[in-house]
């Protein structure tokens, strides 16, 4: 049976291969304490002895293990050492014996408390590597636990072997866990909804229209995902009261989703383990629903921009006419003001000559309008909002019916709660009485815009709601709450509160220390008055070197200016802008490169292609051409389909290879490794952003 592949080889002789180390690697790393020194002098003029000492010890502190190895394999090594110790000393011919060599192991095993791993240990390691896989069933965030565990118990690694069979053993038990869950905590009912999935419902299968992301923000764009949520919502609830049951992390529910996602439907229904592949497809399920109501939420909210757009477009309209029809009517007051004053004009013909300007029968709407012209912007709006009520009610009741708003003031959740009795009863909304209409969300200039009055049968004057534009303003207020975070979609990835990503605030309270004894991180346990203090005492010693770098002039990147007593007056950092325009003109020597230039040369010099792993680790070792690879990231950088880019492009094979190799844990790994090799550059240490206002400062 083939191990699993948990690291590149790269990766492999990074943990477990002897570094090849440069000259300011070696003055470090093989630099010895007076404990060291003391032990030298007990092996007399062993000279081969002590550098096989210095050798094991340098080798270790570069990546915590132990070689076996002869002094012509680390020839390199073994001279800067024999310079830097033992100039007077000859090249050692002969090897070193076992005894000795283990004598130094122990030795250096003895200075850092170290021990070699053995079966009691590997149980542990088990033990912790099914822990971890509770967390993340990635093997390599697992391989990283483990290591990081090794280094905290001052254990010597084991074998990358014994690793890749206690990491693939912990992923299987964890799924046989998991799988047994299922069986034992999901109901028949559910059991037969995720079933349902993978059967064919006419023309296409549930899963496969389950998988098709919104296109665009149309009305029947809309309507299919109401849709395919209604289709999911049901096991999406159950799933909530299942999945804590089940003991499983949201970074595996996004795994086991991802390969819901990636297996085919034939594929899915052709394992033999069932519960297997209702595992999958209830986190998939999980997530998917999140990301549904995350397309209905942007629809309603691209809805409702677009019809505050509109009204924005009437209110200027109406204002315009409003105004230009208020200036007509002064201009016809002053007319006849004029009249009145005319003496050329009989006192019996001041009547007769103001008809001429404003008709007998037009007086009264004339003295009307002059009175109280409506230049009131709102009014307009609103009587937009009121025109296209059912625009409104088509497109976004809908949305409403099927997303559950939670706000952080108890009036907008009121109003939700009271418009959705509404929709679900039958009672008109003119029957409802205007105490019994919450009405506390409304800011308070707009609600004269809402209400209205009406004679009831005992000829008394009461106030109504109007319903068309109370909805509308729930709706806006709801979008607006979106927006400044005062309104929460709990069922959602980008619009939930933060309350909701965090642990319970009564389990945390209950559970608080037991959680961070699972996590083993010591970090977090440490008293936050114990780590400031110690943190602040590191601060202050950085201060003072930082500060004598400058007054001893070793830092040479500060301007230093001194009084005659030898006193330091002030320093300064050096500012020279190259250029006053957009562009160094350093850029305009370097030819013009495209994207994908770039990015084979990036790969040319780094390697980075080698981060794109296969979503399943069996699948490790088929690797993807470079250009698809390529074409993926340009596509998602762009915005662009993986469909429209297969179309734009010349390369094939664009969705399978987006889909099983990029995602966040491969795209950030790539990205390391090109940061790490820029670091390594020499002009990195160079390069100032000050030229474009952005301060940097050297520390020596």
């Amino acid at each position: 049976m083939a191990r699993l592949t948990i690291l590149t080889q790269d990766e492999i002789d990074s943990l477990y291969a002897i570094p090849k180390l440069d000259d300011e690697e070696r003055a470090f790393l093989f630099a010895l304490d007076n404990d060291d020194l003391a032990y030298l002098d007990t092996l007399e003029n062993n000279t081969a002895c002590k550098i096989n000492y210095i050798l094991q010890l340098g080798y270790y502190r570069a990546i915590n293990i132990f070689f076996q190895f002869n002094f012509q394999t680390v020839k390199a090594d073994v001279e800067f050492i024999r310079l830097q110790y033992f100039p007077n000393q000859p090249f050692p011919k002969k090897q070193l014996s076992k005894k000795y060599h283990y004598l130094n192991r122990y030795q250096v095993m003895g200075k850092y408390n170290l021990r070699n791993s053995d079966s009691v240990f590997h149980q542990k390691l088990l033990k912790e590597a099914k822990a971890l896989a509770k967390s993340h069933s990635l093997s390599r965030f697992i391989l990283e636990g483990l290591l990081s565990y090794c280094q905290q118990q001052n254990v010597i690694r084991p074998a990358y072997s014994s690793f890749q069979y206690i990491v693939s053993t912990a992923l299987q038990e964890e799924r046989n866990r998991l799988v047994n869950k299922i069986h034992t905590n999901a109901d028949k009912t559910l059991r037969a909804e995720l079933d349902k999935l993978l059967e064919n419902d006419e023309l296409f299968y549930n899963l496969t229209l389950l998988k098709k992301d919104q296109k665009n923000f149309s009305t029947t764009e809309i309507k299919n995902s109401i849709a395919k949520q209604q289709l999911i919502v049901g096991i999406y609830e159950r799933s909530v009261a299942l999945i804590p049951k089940l003991g499983i992390s949201d970074q595996n529910i996004i795994y086991y989703a991802n390969l819901a996602e990636f297996y085919t439907i034939q594929k899915l229904k052709r394992f033999n383990n069932k519960n297997l592949v209702r595992l999958y497809l209830l986190c998939y399920v999980h997530r998917r629903l999140l990301k549904i109501n995350d397309s209905l939420v942007s629809s309603l909210i691209q809805k409702l921009t677009l019809y505050d757009s509109k009204a924005d477009e009437y209110q200027r309209s109406k204002i315009d006419i409003a105004e230009t029809v208020d200036k007509q009517l002064r201009s016809q007051a002053w007319q006849v003001m004029g009249i009145n004053i005319n003496d050329h004009i009989p006192d019996d013909k001041v009547r007769e000559k103001a008809f001429d300007v404003i008709p007998k029968e037009r007086y009264k709407q004339f003295l009307h309008d002059f009175k109280k012209p409506n230049l009131d912007r709102d009014f307009y709006r609103w009587e937009y909002y009121e025109k296209i009520a059912l625009t409104i009610k088509k497109n976004i009741r809908p949305l409403f019916r099927v997303l559950k708003f939670s706000g952080a003031n108890d009036e907008i959740n009121q109003a939700v709660m009271f418009f959705r009795q509404h929709l679900n009863g039958n009672q008109s909304f003119q029957d409802y009485d205007y105490v019994d209409i919450p009405l506390g969300f409304l800011p308070q200039s707009l609600k004269k815009h809402l209400t209205y009055k009406i004679k009831n049968a005992e000829k008394q004057s009461i106030k109504k709601v109007n319903g068309d534009r109370y909805e509308c303003m729930l709706y806006k207020q709801l979008k607006k709450g979106i927006a400044d975070g005062t309104v929460f979609i709990k069922d959602s990835h980008c619009y939930r509160a933060l309350e909701d990503e965090l642990i319970d605030v009564e389990h945390w309270a209950k559970h608080k220390q037991a959680i961070l004894n699972e996590l083993n991180m010591p970090l977090l346990s440490t008293n936050i008055v114990d780590l400031l203090d110690q943190l602040q005492s590191n601060l202050k010693d950085k201060y003072a070197q930082v500060n004598q770098h400058i007054h001893t002039g070793e830092n040479s990147s500060i301007q230093t200016k001194f009084s005659k007593k030898g006193e330091l007056v002030k320093w300064t950092l050096p500012y020279t802008r190259l250029d006053e325009g957009i562009n160094n003109p350093f850029y305009e020597k370097l030819r013009v490169s495209s994207i994908s230039d770039i990015l084979k040369f990036s790969e040319d010099a780094t390697g980075f292609m080698k981060s794109f792993s296969h979503l399943q680790p069996k699948y490790a070792k088929s690797a993807p051409a470079a250009e698809t690879i390529y074409a993926c990231i340009i596509a998602a950088a762009m915005g662009i389909e993986s469909k429209k880019m297969k179309a734009i492009s010349d390369v094939k094979d664009i969705e399978h290879v987006s889909k099983n190799f990029i995602r966040y844990q491969t795209l950030s790994a790539a990205n390391d490794v090109i940061m790490n090799h820029t670091a390594k550059l020499p002009i990195f240490s160079e390069y100032n952003l000050s030229d474009y206002g952005v301060l940097h400062i050297p520390l020596k």
